[in-house]
């Protein structure tokens, strides 16, 4: 009878040697895949520092600048007061027809030789320039609020360019060069006319500055000859 009492204790504690094993085998591998878990996090922080989450935040917002700028051109079809409706035969945007919508407080229609306003029912039939805003209707035809209409371009003219300046006017070989934001560079003729739009204040190139708004009139050989300051 001892001896069986004997047998049953010492099984019942090899049984406890055995699970306290396993216990602790399971523990171990836990905190080990715990720890791999913790030290990827802790990788992954590491590479994306603030430096880099800010640059790529920074090359995001210039990537939504650029593409922010939509130049269409065609032709005027019919000018209301408060719309011009458009065939867009650039490769750009919705293709055909496209009403304008214009807005008094947000869109410039400007006469594509002097870059004076001109009144949007008077606006004549013949090649345009616009520069749309991101949001289009799904209507059709389409709907856009643009920022710039030009219009009343002679036929075989140049029309003049909406730019966004990306900084001050610098110097490259002797020549003032405006950079626009999405990228072209400038050269400005030496006899350059700088203007203000509608005011008589006196502006000159040193006047612009990063996210200043231009209209640009360049000549045969590709100099800008005349150039609009838009206050901002």
């Amino acid at each position: 009878m001892k001896k069986n009492i004997r047998l049953l204790t010492a099984g019942l504690a090899a049984s406890m040697m055995l699970i306290s094993g396993c216990a602790s085998q399971v523990s171990a591998s836990s905190q080990t895949t715990t720890a791999e878990a913790q030290t990827e996090v802790a990788t992954a922080e590491e590479t994306e520092t603030p430096d880099t989450a800010t640059k790529e935040a920074d090359e995001k917002e210039g990537q939504d600048e650029v593409m922010e700028e939509i130049r269409i051109s065609g032709t005027v079809l019919e000018a209301e007061d408060d719309r011009i409706t458009v065939n867009n035969e650039s490769q750009v945007s919705f293709q055909g027809e496209i009403i304008l919508n214009i807005s008094p407080d947000t869109t410039y229609v400007l006469d594509g030789v002097d870059g004076y306003p001109v009144e949007p029912s008077k606006v004549e039939k013949g090649y345009f320039e616009a520069y749309l805003s991101p949001a289009m209707s799904s209507s059709l035809p389409p709907q856009n609020t643009p920022e710039m209409v030009i219009v009343n371009i002679p036929e075989g003219a140049t029309a003049p360019r909406y730019v966004t300046a990306a900084g001050a006017i610098e110097e490259k070989d002797g020549v003032s060069v405006l950079k626009a934001a999405e990228g072209t560079e400038y050269s400005f003729a030496e006899d350059v006319q700088v203007l203000p739009y509608l005011t008589k204040n006196i502006v000159g190139l040193s006047d612009i500055e990063e996210g200043s708004k231009c209209l640009v009139w360049t000549n045969e050989e590709g100099s800008v000859e005349k150039l609009v300051l838009f206050a901002e």
